[in-house]
């Protein structure tokens, strides 16, 4: 699953340049945004993939940089400027993708974990980080 946000958090970064957003005015604004988000998401994305930090945490980090992208266009007020346009698009766009990814995931993180605390033998987690101290 980080790598379904890793991928919406790439092209946050690469989008102002691929889409041409003018580097004055409030695409400026638009370019600093997607790009400084795209690098939160995909560092978050990245610890999701490491064993000690994965966790419903982080993909409640990943549910508000989406959500932040859903509100940022009127927040920082690109979306008026008709040149905005697609940047406006764009973060509305990504942040729908990023919420409905994270909330997915978060949700199948949270029935796996209580699957595995009924199973028996209780949580596989536990067990391997007992194993391992050993």
């Amino acid at each position: 699953m980080n790598a379904l946000v890793l991928l919406p958090g790439a092209w946050l970064v690469a989008a102002p340049f691929l889409l041409g957003y003018d580097r004055a005015g409030a695409e400026l604004s638009a370019t600093v945004n997607d790009v400084a988000t795209g690098v939160a998401v995909v560092l978050i994305a990245f610890l999701g993939t490491a064993a000690r930090f994965r966790g419903a945490v982080l993909w409640a980090v990943e549910v508000a940089l989406g959500a932040w992208l859903l509100a940022a266009p009127f927040v920082l007020f690109y979306s008026a400027d008709s040149p905005a346009t697609a940047a406006t698009w764009n973060d509305i766009g990504t942040g729908t993708v990023i919420v409905v990814v994270a909330v997915t995931a978060a949700t199948l993180t949270r029935q796996e974990r209580r699957r595995d605390a009924a199973a028996p033998g209780g949580d596989r987690a536990g067990t391997v980080r007992k194993a391992r101290d050993r």
